[in-house]
């Protein structure tokens, strides 16, 4: 696969460049992962307690209103390592999950083949961003440890 490199225009625009050119006085160097996530977008969770897919996890952003207190369940590694066409041992992805409700707490947990890491509920009326590193991507034996950052 060859390397691709890109520099940011004055406009803010991503564009091709070679390798070892120089933007704005800053190298260009190799992206090891993408500026935006292919499945970029904005998920309703819903008001109840629900497993969620790996589409879902993917899109980065969800949001919930849970009319009660709540579990969103991880999907399995296994479907998330399968949707997702970047997914390699140290790489990952971020998502944040949005609690709208001014009540009721979320709580997070894992799908098989995740770890969790970190306080894994989302109080009333705020928001966390979870980390999901690959850990194995190996065709049955797929593993994700995500992180609770904030």
């Amino acid at each position: 696969m060859a390397e691709t490199y890109f520099w940011m225009t004055k406009s803010g625009d991503i564009a091709p460049a070679d390798p070892g050119q120089t933007a704005l006085g800053i190298q260009v160097a190799n992206l090891e992962q993408r500026f935006d996530r292919n499945y970029l977008g904005v998920v309703n969770a819903g008001t109840t307690s629900a497993t969620l897919t790996a589409a879902n996890v993917l899109n980065n952003i969800l949001t919930a209103a849970p009319a009660a207190a709540a579990t969103l369940t991880l999907p399995t590694a296994a479907s998330v390592v399968a949707l997702d066409g970047n997914s390699a041992v140290g790489r990952g992805f971020k998502f944040h999950i949005i609690n709208t409700n001014g009540t009721n707490a979320i709580t997070v947990a894992a799908g098989t083949g995740i770890t969790l890491v970190g306080v894994v509920t989302v109080a009333a009326s705020s928001s966390a961003t979870f980390y999901a590193s690959y850990t194995n991507v190996t065709v049955g034996q797929e593993a994700i440890t995500v992180y609770r950052l904030a």
